[in-house]
């Protein structure tokens, strides 16, 4: 973000689309932020960052074996959250079989992990991170797998696929779940009412979040967008008028048309032929230049602009022809 005068550069329709691109960016922001507060979603993990000290011999062998070559004390810590990252790495890079040995290990020989493996919301956090199983870990797992079946998601889906509208009311619905709510509220003709409704009412509930939260970079942002509304409605009461294809005069030599396309227009018209350009513009002195002879397809032979070969030709004299 940047302090709203800076946008004032150029003319009024530069400033009104400089003015309008950032209040679209302090937009997206302002409903991300609200997002968040509202339809929470499970984080999504840059596979890879650990605080695990590992050798490179180690992190070689991952690549090639994921999990299976790890000690159990290793396969201990990769569980912990702030491993989290290098988790979904190594379980990526980890076959069905050695997954389901790794889970029946934790829940054997990690009763600390045991809450984690037993909350649903872990599962959903496996999905967003694109961790996804061939074999049921636990009765919880069950449970998650058959919630989603009951809206129409597999599993197997990859997570980058599911929006996060989605991962908001799922996050929700096993959040609810896990905190002690009835089980029906996994039940198939139960979601599919709460599903219906969570869709017709979130742009309403986020727009409403956006107008009234007290949060304080919402409300900066709310401002900002609010200053940049009324500034973008005074430019636009001083814009130029729109001109006309017919109000629109174009000489030729006119410093707005880009030196190519009057090259091209003089070659088109004098129905020359050359591979090298024509004419050259010097912006400094505002001079065009004739560079050299060209060829007549009419004739075939070699005619010259009206001007002597070579001849410096100044910007008045191209407007005259």
């Amino acid at each position: 973000m940047f302090p709203l005068m800076s946008i004032y550069q150029g003319d009024v329709r530069g400033r009104m689309e400089k003015l309008a691109q950032q209040r679209q960016k302090w937009q997206r922001e302002m409903e991300g932020i609200a997002r968040e507060q509202t339809f929470p979603i499970p984080k999504l993990f840059p596979h890879g960052q650990s605080d695990m000290a590992l050798s490179m011999k180690k992190l070689y062998q991952v690549g090639v074996s994921g999990v299976r070559d790890f000690t159990d004390e290793e396969k201990k810590d990769l569980f912990r959250g702030e491993n989290r990252g290098y988790f979904y790495f190594v379980m990526s890079h980890t076959g069905e079989f050695h997954q389901e040995q790794y889970f029946r290990f934790l829940t054997e020989n990690a009763p600390e992990f045991a809450q984690q493996l037993n909350d649903p919301l872990f599962y959903l956090e496996c999905l967003r991170n694109d961790l996804r199983f061939g074999f049921t870990v636990n009765d919880t797992h069950r449970i998650f797998s058959d919630t989603l079946n009951a809206i129409g998601i597999r599993e197997s889906d990859s997570g980058k696929f599911i929006t996060d509208k989605m991962m908001g009311f799922l996050y929700q619905k096993f959040s609810a779940y896990q905190n002690g709510a009835h089980p029906e509220v996994l039940e198939t003709a139960q979601l599919a009412i709460d599903l219906q409704e969570y869709l017709r009412s979130y742009d309403e509930r986020l727009k409403q979040v956006c107008e009234n939260s007290t949060d304080s970079l919402i409300a900066y942002l709310r401002n900002e967008i609010g200053r940049a509304e009324k500034n973008y409605a005074a430019l636009e009461k001083v814009k130029p008028k729109d001109l006309t294809a017919d109000e629109i005069k174009i000489n030729l030599g006119a410093t707005w048309i880009p030196a190519d396309d009057i090259d091209q227009f003089i070659a088109d018209t004098l129905e020359c032929r050359s591979l090298q350009r024509i004419v050259q513009y010097a912006p400094a002195t505002g001079e065009w230049r004739v560079e050299k002879k060209i060829m007549s397809p009419q004739q075939g032979k070699k005619c010259t602009p009206p001007t002597e070969r070579r001849t410096r030709v100044h910007l008045t004299f191209l407007r005259q022809h």
